[in-house]
This record gives C-alpha cells, structure tokens and sequence, in this order.
C-alpha cells in the first residue's frame, strides 16, 4: 500500500497540493459570482478557497483507506471534480511563478485528483511501478 509514496517528498506535496485547492477555491467563487443564484449568505463563498483543500485532504485519506478492499477509486474521481475548476488558474499561477508550482511539466487540466512530488532517483521507479499496476489488458 505505502510502496508507491517511496521517495515522495510530503512537504512539497502538501504545499502543491493546497496551493491546487485553494485556486480550485477561488474557480468556485468565481463561479458562484458568475452564476448569480441566491447569494444571502455571500460571505459563505470566502470560505471556499480554505475548505475545499481540506475537503480534498479528508477525500484522500478516504481513498487510501478505501483502496486496500478496492473502494477507493470513487473518492478519488471525486477529487477530482472538486479540484478541476481551478486547474486553469493553477496552469497560469505555474506560467506566471513557477517557484511556486515545482513541477516540470503541467497541462491546463490534470485529471488527476491529486498531485505527487518525488526526489528524482524515485520518479522513473514508481512511474514504471504505477504503469504495471494499472496495465489495462483488452487481449488475452
């Protein structure tokens, strides 16, 4: 279970990760304002940008646990949706400082929920472990 977060560096992680959610956050808002519905309790969507990466954070450790009797995967699309919004926003704070967004290469959408930082010598290791573990076999 812990094998694929060999080398993963969990300080950066964490960082990249709530950077993520709060521009997620901040894609709601946007949203929220666009949309006009009913903005009574406007000072709710201010608290956006804080809950989601943590919503996002419970949702991981969800998935982790879910994932050792094959549950976890639902959780994990879940995460998604909730991160999605803001990968445009994210894609352009990684244009605009990419001391911020330490990555090497990052698309507009990243359908993935979440995102991992490993030391170099562990990338290759657990990129090629991942791609055996999620070999899609059509043939026989």
């Amino acid at each position: 279970m812990f094998k694929k977060y060999k080398g993963l560096l969990i300080k950066e992680t964490l960082i990249l990760n709530l950077i993520r959610g709060v521009c997620a956050g901040f894609a709601f808002i946007i949203l929220a304002l666009i949309s006009g519905q009913n903005l009574d309790m406007f000072y709710l969507l201010f608290l956006f940008p804080i809950l989601l990466p943590l919503m996002v954070f419970v949702l991981f450790l969800i998935q982790e646990l879910l994932s050792v009797v094959k549950l976890g995967g639902i959780f994990g699309v879940l995460g998604m949706f909730f991160v999605l919004p803001g990968d445009p926003l994210f894609y352009l704070l990684y244009k605009i400082k990419p001391e911020w967004v330490r990555v090497k290469k990052l698309k507009i959408f990243n359908f993935h929920p979440y995102i991992f930082l490993y030391e170099e010598k562990y990338y290759e290791q657990n990129l090629k472990n991942e791609i055996e573990n999620n070999k899609f076999k059509l043939f026989k």
